[in-house]
């Protein structure tokens, strides 16, 4: 983990490490794949951008205030379990598990990644 990329918010940034980006994007990926896909075209739409953040390390991923309160509590939603359900495991490694959702992906290096670093 020594790459780093951005999150922002608005006229805000968040550095983040790339890897650890991915690993939480994966897992909002898999929360909001099965709770609210298909609902509403925003969906659909914060989901594709969310693959392309998780895939390509060197982009920025934003969120976007202009969502509105209702569509931020529902993308803040899906972090908070996707943190949740990271935090029952201790690293997530190079392996790619079946559920992987991202076909171009690779992960760099042969370390696992500490969750802690992921959900924080």
């Amino acid at each position: 983990m020594s790459k780093s990329t951005t999150i922002a918010y608005g006229d805000r940034w968040i550095w983040a490490y790339d890897l650890a980006r991915t690993v939480l994007l994966v897992e909002v990926i898999h929360v909001a794949g099965t709770a609210a896909a298909g609902t509403d075209p925003w969906v659909d739409e914060v989901l594709a951008d969310v693959r392309v953040g998780a895939e390509i390390g060197d982009s920025a991923f934003g969120i976007d205030p202009a969502w509105g309160a209702e569509r931020l509590d529902m993308f803040v939603g899906w972090l908070d379990e996707a943190g949740r359900r990271l935090r029952t495991r201790v690293s997530v490694g190079p392996g790619r598990p079946a559920d992987w959702p991202l076909d171009g992906f690779e992960w760099r290096g042969s370390d696992p990644l500490p969750v802690a670093s992921a959900v924080s």
